[in-house]
């Protein structure tokens, strides 16, 4: 299994490069069931299953643990589909002590902090768990509780794309360049005009972060899901909602609804009507996603989502100017077709027959060559 620690994508020697992404408020909500990786390779299936330790908050896939239980718990491929996702990611002290990502403070307000980094990938896979017998794996766990913990780790993420990290703008910049062995690279330099910093980049597919499960004999107790989805943050500029999506056949069916949700949310928190843009979406920026499956009792996996959408004041300005051009454009339509109609229902105007000349009376006489009757 080759692996490439993310340190080594931080200390590289090579060129720079920039990358900027519009500047936004700080987002610093992600998902608490998914966690950024301590190093990528193509090949986790070592860490799918283990646990992790009870009250553990701080997690990469090196403190978990391999228990008894553990080998109820196999894995499998699943296509990711080629999809792009923009998603927040937890990274644990020590990864982020590498990457010099800074502790920043919760959303909501409260005293609390954390590291987060943003990924932007396009999904090409997923490793995910496969519990084959359920009972004989809840059996393990409730006769040998110290060789199961109420998590695991349940899913890795294959994709392709770049990490990214908060930053202050007088960060330095640091070394970038390319691993050759795999083709990732590293590239510290720092947007001008963005608060984000590239941290890693991985143009070849390789499995970049892991999601935390709960064990399913335990799954009515355990919510790998953060409180977000039940207590939106509140943020100055702009307004958050949350989207549902449920009992979707796949993930990827599972998050387009609800971002669709989160739509009708945002264009409802501005005051608008699902038509109002004509159709188009209000502008709304995905800041994190939880993700749960389920299987039924056939034993059909089922996906359901959480996301949460953040949409700025100006962006809400901004629709409300285009909801009343679309509605003067709808308008005026209106009155020509009104106009049409109007003209197709008018009687055709009266035909002017022209007058008939009359005819002179023809002159009395003997045929042509006759010589009068004399009298």
């Amino acid at each position: 299994m080759k692996s490439v620690p993310l340190l080594a994508l931080l200390t590289t020697i090579g060129c720079g490069k920039k990358h900027g992404i519009d500047a936004a408020p700080a987002s610093v909500v992600s998902s608490s069931s998914v966690w950024l990786r301590n190093s990528f390779d193509t090949d986790p299936s070592g860490y799918i299953g283990r646990f992790v330790p009870a009250g553990v908050t701080d997690l990469d896939e090196s403190n978990t643990m391999t228990l008894a239980c553990s080998k109820h718990i196999s894995s499998r491929f699943v296509d990711g589909g080629g999809v792009s996702w923009t998603e927040n990611l937890n990274v644990s002290s020590e990864v982020g002590a590498r990457l010099g990502i800074p502790l920043i403070a919760s959303a909501s307000g409260s005293h609390s902090a954390s590291r987060t980094a943003k990924a932007q990938y396009t999904m090409t896979g997923k490793m995910v768990a496969v519990i084959a017998d359920p009972d004989a794996f809840a059996a393990c766990c409730k006769s040998q509780p110290d060789q199961c913990s109420d998590r695991y780790i349940g899913e890795f993420i294959q994709g392709s794309g770049a990490i990214l990290h908060q930053a202050a703008r007088s960060t330095q910049v640091e070394a970038s360049g390319t691993n050759p062995s795999n083709g990732v690279s590293g590239a510290g330099e720092l947007a001008s005009a963005a608060e984000w910093q590239r941290a890693a980049e991985f143009p070849q597919p390789v499995y970049f972060a892991f999601k935390v499960s709960p064990t399913p004999y335990a799954q009515g107790a355990v919510d790998t899901c953060p409180s977000w989805v039940d207590n939106p943050p509140v943020a100055e500029g702009g307004v958050y909602v949350v989207g549902h999506g449920d009992n979707a056949k796949s993930e990827q069916d599972a998050r387009a609804q609800a971002m669709g949700d989160a739509n009708g949310l945002a264009m409802q928190s501005a005051g608008l009507s699902g038509q109002a843009l004509g159709g188009a979406p209000i502008p709304l920026r995905a800041e994190s996603w939880c993700v749960k499956a389920t299987l039924t009792d056939r034993g059909q996996a089922r996906y359901s989502a959480r996301v949460l959408g953040f949409v700025s004041t100006a962006d809400i300005a901004g629709a409300k100017v285009q909801a009343e051009a679309v509605a003067a454009a709808a308008k005026e339509e209106a009155r020509l077709a009104a106009e049409r109609e109007a003209a197709l229902r008018a009687p055709p105007p009266t035909m002017i027959q022209p007058a008939v000349q009359p005819q002179p009376e023809p002159a009395v006489g003997p045929p042509p060559g006759q010589a009068p009757t004399q009298a």
